[in-house]
């Protein structure tokens, strides 16, 4: 179906662009009360500025992370508790659950309610044409085994291409 094609469309976009950021321990904050310029790293050269559509793809790129982060941290598999509507894909490994669809919807409204011009590629489905040239992709719940089985390495990967290309 629509959902295998969108997933081998997702999987064929090689990580080019990845961001990763580390809190110092003698300051920890929570991954919900960071910005994006010291989060990405935006802040240009001497005397320039950040750049401004970088910024702004930034800033909606980590409003849907941390609003899906939520999601997933609530839902996260307890003792006593496990996760809803678990099915696999294309293989026993490659699982897919109510949450990873949740955590995708609300990228989905978040991006949709700030930069509606743009299109959306989703790893659970989500396929959304665009007209700016501006395509997110997203895997809501990157590392799905690992949280399933209560292993804390996931996380929420969104990303912006400008015309193929990465930006943010």
């Amino acid at each position: 179906g629509s959902r295998e094609g969108v997933g081998s469309q997702v999987d064929q976009h090689r990580p080019t662009v990845r961001y990763n950021w580390r809190v110092t321990e003698d300051a920890p904050r929570r991954f919900d009360s960071w910005e994006p310029e010291e989060a990405f790293g935006l802040i240009g050269p001497a005397g320039a500025g950040p750049d401004g559509l970088a910024v702004d793809l930034a800033r909606v790129a980590l409003q849907s992370a941390q609003r899906a982060g939520l999601i997933l941290e609530k839902a996260a598999p307890r003792a006593g508790r496990t996760v809803s509507g678990v099915e696999t894909k294309i293989s026993a490994t490659d699982m897919v659950s109510d949450v990873d669809r949740d955590s995708e919807a609300a990228v989905t409204r978040i991006r949709a309610g700030a930069r509606p011009e743009e299109a959306i590629l989703g790893e659970e489905g989500t396929a959304r044409p665009g007209t700016s040239g501006v395509t997110w992709v997203v895997d809501p719940l990157d590392g799905t085994t690992n949280f399933l089985f209560g292993i804390p390495q996931w996380s929420v990967s969104i990303a912006a291409e400008i015309d193929g290309r990465p930006v943010a």
